[in-house]
């Protein structure tokens, strides 16, 4: 058995595949403002050598390479230098957002029951007197201690939000409660978790199903890649007509280089991060 999965049935995946991003590089951008910007063709190499390979695409064709703003260190995630800001490839051009999702403000409310969820799944923190110190001790954090930092909602009053406890005081890569927890709330206020340690990257309907998808870039510790999200309804088994609702989850890791597919749900979206280094995209995913 091979250590590295070195070769694909598929070599074809991508053929001059629409990019489409908001028109500013800014991380809060508007996102109701998605374009086409371009187009690329794409690859599957021959085989993988190293498992930091999996996921990977050669872009094959002689158009310019997509590109917004200025190379980043705010993309740049794990790796060292800076990179372009991430662009969403699609097999075809469906770029809109019908959900019109946008940067919002959550209601003191909503921000309680955020916390509540927060507490709910850290219910005991630890933390330091200063770096120096280094000894962990029992921390009660209080309410005001998290932070509800990035809001964006939908005209169908759903929601996604990320909160940050603050703040890490010992030495070395932050433990799991102080790193950004993201948190979805639904029309009907029920607070559910979705990911940590990931930013918005875009929205938009990417396979034409009259539902907008949020698309995250993976920031943490020595992991990459990204998540794909959707709000899929699910018919109650009974004569009712009743439906309910939840975030749904695609998945591409690339520290353990899997793809997962949660609750049913399947998509056949290419996300993609462009680096400046020939004509090879750094990142790629999301190709169930």
């Amino acid at each position: 058995m091979e250590s590295v999965p070195t070769r694909l049935s598929r070599p074809e995946v991508l053929e001059f595949g629409d990019c489409a991003v908001p028109l500013s590089n800014e991380l809060e951008d508007n996102f109701r403002r998605a374009r086409n910007i371009g187009q690329v063709r794409t690859t599957n190499p021959e085989r993988f050598d190293f498992y930091g390979d999996v996921g990977q695409q050669k872009i094959t064709g002689t158009e310019p390479i997509p590109t917004i703003g200025k190379p980043s260190q705010d993309f740049a995630g794990f790796l060292n230098g800076p990179v372009y800001r991430p662009l969403v490839a699609n097999s075809k051009p469906y770029f809109s957002d019908p959900e019109q999702w946008n940067p919002a403000h959550m209601s003191s409310e909503v921000v309680e029951l955020l916390r509540e969820q927060f507490r709910q799944k850290f219910p005991k923190v630890s933390n330091c007197a200063n770096p120096e110190d280094g000894v962990e001790k029992p921390w009660p954090y209080k309410d005001e201690n998290v932070k509800v930092t990035t809001v964006y909602s939908s005209i169908t009053n759903w929601s996604v939000a990320r909160l940050q406890l603050g703040e890490y005081r010992c030495d070395g890569p932050a433990d799991d409660p102080f790193v950004d927890q993201w948190f979805s709330i639904s029309p009907t206020r029920e607070v559910k978790f979705l990911g940590k340690a990931m930013w918005l990257v875009d929205a938009g309907d990417y396979d034409s199903d009259g539902q907008s998808e949020l698309v995250f870039s993976i920031d943490d510790y020595n992991r990459g890649g990204y998540k794909l999200f959707t709000i899929i309804s699910i018919r109650k088994p009974s004569s009712s007509s009743a439906t309910t609702e939840s975030f749904s989850s695609n998945n591409v890791d690339r520290h353990n280089r899997t793809a997962h597919r949660l609750n049913g749900y399947t998509r056949r979206t290419i996300s993609s991060r462009w680096q400046n280094k020939g004509r090879k995209a750094a990142e790629n995913g999301l190709k169930i």
